[in-house]
This record gives structure tokens, C-alpha cells and sequence, in this order.
């Protein structure tokens, strides 16, 4: 292909070129779904949602209480329907999702796409791995606000019956230490190409998110690799567990610390959420 330089030109010098349109993210569906109409009169527009951002937002505004960011919410919600009645298909991956959405984009074409998530095994057994992961970027909000309870609120509990259990945070820009906890058992590791090495080292992993939307692949990644993920309703959302997996979903700060330790001590209840 020639040298273009802008996503409107290809568009635009092949017309009717193509049969299929696919606008991933809400900035991209509306940046270019209009325009994929106008210069792709023949194709199938797709949008996948990745999550949608107004659920998100309004679960952060309802735990921080911010008025301001309910008042974005209820707008990003506007222009997220406005995306999905300008596509043909709407694609998610959470079955919760696609839920909501046949309520409240009624008429859209609403297709849940399954998570990839690999089933892969640690080398090492249970009783020769120790320690914890928190798995995500600073820069999703869900993550920093997760970060920080987990640190103030679920380790100090988890540390007065495991004094020597350490947490690993693996994900791009954390500062390190963060103003907020300069604990040397809570170790930045950065982001990993390969989470393996990860899943290989650390009895289980952790997602005490307070808010967010959408399936969590971290979640996936980690019960694929046979280590549980001790995590909050909203962390499991979209997750069909069942049996010992779902007693992995708890809330509150104290719940989570104690299923944390019984994870780390109980080697056969470790095993049977595997």
C-alpha cells in the first residue's frame, strides 16, 4: 500500500474497497465510524466496546463521590449509545455487559466474544512458590484506586498473620515507592512481556478493584495459569465461577485479607481453586 498518512485518507482513496469495518474503543468509533460509512457504503461496521467507559465512570464517582465525574458519566453513556446505533455490531466480551446493553441500547446487535485465556500450569508446585500479584497499570484508574486500598486498607490485615508475605505489583509507570505506602514488601516489578515467570513464583494473585467495567484478562490470565485470584464482585464480573472458584469473590477489606491468607496457608484449597 502507498505511503497514506491518515486513517480518513485510506478511507477515503479506497472506496468500497472494503467489506468490513472494525473500531475498536468508543475514541475510534467515533472518530472514524461516520467517515467508514460515508467512503464504505458496502462494508459491515463493527465496534467493540473493549468496556464500556460510562459504567466505569459512574462506579468511580459513586466510590469517590465525585459529582463531576457522574455528571461525565451520564455524557460518555450518551455518546457510547450514540456509537453503537451508528455501527451494524456491537461486540463485548462480557456476558454482564451484553446484559445491560440489550436494555439499554435496545435494537443494537449486541455479540459477546469470548476471552482468549490459555490454560498453562506453574512449573514449580504450591509449596515451592510464595507470595502475592497485583497485575495492571498505574494509569487506569481502577488500578491506582485498587492499588492504594489494597495497601492501606487489605495488606496491613493480611501482614498481622503473615508478617513476611510480600506483594508484587507487575505493570507499566508505577512509581516506586508511590507517595502513599513505602513498605519494602510491596515490591514495583513493572510491566512483563511474559507472565509466566510471574504465575511461577507467587501463590495467587489479586484484584480488589472498587470500580471498572468489562471482562479483567488479568483475572483470566491467572486462574488459566492455575494460580487463583482472590478478588471483588467487581473484578469477577462477567466471570462465570463456580464451586471453590467462587468463594474467591469477596468484599471488604476484611474478607479479602483473610481469603488472601487462607490461600496462601491451605495448600489443598489452593490447589482445588487451580
Amino acid at each position: 500500500m502507498p505511503a497514506v498518512g491518515s486513517v480518513e485518507e485510506v478511507l477515503r482513496r479506497q472506496r468500497d474497497a472494503f467489506d468490513l469495518v472494525y473500531l475498536h474503543r468508543l475514541a475510534n468509533a467515533e472518530a472514524y465510524g461516520g467517515l467508514a460509512r460515508a467512503w464504505q457504503t458496502r462494508a459491515r461496521l463493527l465496534y467493540s466496546v473493549a468496556d464500556l467507559h460510562h459504567v466505569r465512570l459512574a462506579r468511580q464517582a459513586a466510590v469517590q463521590g465525585t459529582l463531576e465525574l457522574a455528571a461525565e458519566a451520564r455524557l460518555v453513556r450518551g455518546r457510547e449509545l450514540a456509537a453503537m446505533r451508528g455501527c451494524d455490531v456491537v461486540l463485548t466480551h462480557s456476558p454482564a455487559e451484553a446484559a445491560y446493553l440489550a436494555r439499554a441500547a435496545t435494537g443494537a446487535a449486541v455479540h459477546v466474544v469470548p476471552w482468549p485465556a490459555l490454560p498453562q500450569r506453574p512449573r514449580l508446585p504450591m509449596i515451592a512458590r510464595r507470595d502475592m500479584a497485583f497485575i495492571g497499570g498505574f494509569r487506569h484508574a481502577p488500578n491506582a484506586d485498587a492499588l492504594r486500598w489494597l495497601a492501606e486498607a487489605v495488606l496491613p490485615r493480611v501482614w498481622a498473620r503473615l508478617p513476611a508475605l510480600r506483594c508484587f505489583i507487575v505493570g507499566a509507570d508505577w512509581p516506586a515507592p508511590p507517595s502513599w505506602s513505602e513498605d519494602a514488601r510491596l515490591q514495583m516489578v513493572g510491566p512483563l512481556d511474559d507472565l509466566a515467570s510471574l504465575f511461577n513464583t507467587v501463590r495467587l494473585t489479586v484484584a480488589p478493584l472498587r470500580f471498572g467495567a468489562g471482562l479483567k484478562g488479568k483475572v483470566l490470565a491467572s486462574l488459566a495459569a492455575g494460580v487463583p485470584c482472590v478478588m471483588t464482585p467487581v473484578a469477577a464480573e462477567g466471570l462465570e465461577l463456580a464451586g471453590p472458584l467462587a468463594e474467591l469473590v469477596v468484599e471488604g477489606a476484611e474478607a479479602l485479607a483473610a481469603r488472601i491468607v487462607r490461600l496462601h496457608e491451605d495448600q489443598r484449597l489452593n490447589a482445588a481453586c487451580g
